[in-house]
């Protein structure tokens, strides 16, 4: 599986667990996350880099 499939799934499993309400992969490859509960956002190079910005922000 390519790296990006990876990420697709990752995220979607992520979705599917309601943790987020919805992970955004921008072109420039930017990642933006919606917490599922309080419909915060957060944004990162990646999905790791938009959860630890999450988890400083909260």
């Amino acid at each position: 599986m390519t790296p990006s499939a990876q990420k697709i799934v990752s995220a979607l499993k992520d979705i599917q667990a309601r943790r987020y309400r919805s992970i955004t992969f921008t072109e420039d490859g930017t990642v933006i996350i919606v917490d599922a509960e309080t419909g915060k956002s957060a944004s990162g190079r990646n999905l790791k880099e938009a959860e630890a910005n999450f988890r400083s922000a909260a």
